[in-house]
């Protein structure tokens, strides 16, 4: 077969990606329950006036990566995951990351990293199991919504990578 057989025309949808951000109070919640057939990731309580569907409050990030794999591998009728929000979510983040490393802070790696003689090796696999992974239930596609207040770079190259990774995935169905 040619390569000429796989040319194709026309734009590819994919679904939309994107961070919502705004100070407390000011309706990134509410924006994100507008979006089509939302499921909301929430990682604080700021839910209680809003009728949506929601995962219970993540008290791990491992709560938020079983969440994104039940949205990755079982059929469902979303077509939009909202995570509500990423500053929390990168307190989880955080804690796990300290928890696999066997430190109290993240500025204890970020110091054990700085230091020249560190042979400390990170991979984004380890960060990113749902980034590389099976073939998603057929026909779903889900539009990725990411409400923040503050984030820093670490857990949006993250949560990026996750999130990229899952919406398309999902797109691929």
């Amino acid at each position: 077969m040619s390569m000429l057989d796989h040319v194709t025309t026309g734009p590819v949808r994919r679904p939309r990606r994107a961070l919502i951000y705004g100070v407390q109070g000011v309706g990134k919640s509410t924006f994100g329950a507008m979006a089509e057939a939302p499921i909301f990731i929430q990682t604080e309580d700021g839910l209680s006036d809003i009728d949506c569907s929601r995962f219970p409050i993540a008290a791990t990030y491992a709560d938020v990566l079983a969440a994104l794999g039940a949205l990755y591998s079982e059929a469902h009728e979303y077509r939009t995951v909202v995570i509500d929000s990423l500053d929390w979510l990168e307190r989880l983040i955080w804690a796990d990351v300290c928890a696999k490393r066997g430190v109290d802070s993240i500025e204890d790696i970020l110091r054990r990293d700085s230091d020249p003689g560190s042979q400390t090796e990170r991979t984004s696999e380890e960060s990113l199991p749902l980034a590389h992974g099976g073939e998603p239930p057929q026909g779903q596609r889900l539009q990725v919504n990411v409400a923040a207040t503050l984030a820093t770079v670490i857990v949006l190259i993250m949560l990026v990578g996750l999130v990229v990774g899952l919406a398309l995935h999902m797109a691929s169905g």
